[in-house]
């Protein structure tokens, strides 16, 4: 009997069927951590590569103008920005639905949220220069970005409620 009990604890406590908990693990995990990837890349490219040259300056120009607070606020928007698209892609490669569908909140959930650091590096260009009706934000990788990751989120949304 106790052999029996041995036997059962230790197929439950080592792990001989391999999960998708790690990046690692299985190709699913792999393509949903590469979601959230391709749209974190995108975002910083469009945030904090493109963005702040709207002050009419090179890159490292540009941040050095910028006020103390406001590069505060670019380090925190990317920190919490990086935070969330981490976030989603450890709890989209653990979800038990379709691949397609946890990539999709993979890609989704960075990309819509990257409103945030576009807000705050937007508000660090506004303290350098005049923003008024003649001024032209030029920065073509934003909107799409944003769009494209509600447009997935409600994808997302509907693929998980659809039966398998």
């Amino acid at each position: 009997m106790s052999g029996s009990w041995l036997t059962i604890l230790r197929k439950v406590t080592t792990n001989s069927v391999p999960t998708e908990t790690s990046f690692a693990g299985s190709r699913s995990s792999r393509i949903v951590w590469s979601a959230a990837a391709v749209a974190w890349l995108i975002g910083f490219v469009s945030n904090f590569l493109i963005a702040p040259t709207n002050t009419g300056l090179g890159l490292g120009d540009s941040y050095a103008s910028f006020q103390t607070g406001s590069n505060f606020g670019n380090v925190l928007a990317l920190v919490i920005w990086s935070c969330a698209a981490l976030l989603s892609a450890r709890l989209g490669s653990r979800w038990s639905c379709p691949t397609w569908v946890r990539a999709l909140v993979a890609y989704g959930v960075p990309a819509a949220v990257s409103l945030y650091p576009s807000a705050v590096v937007s508000n660090a260009v506004a303290h350098v220069v005049a923003v008024d009706d003649a001024f032209v934000y030029q920065d073509w990788l934003a909107l799409p970005l944003m769009v494209s990751g509600l447009v997935a989120l409600v994808a997302a949304l509907i693929g998980g409620v659809l039966p398998e």
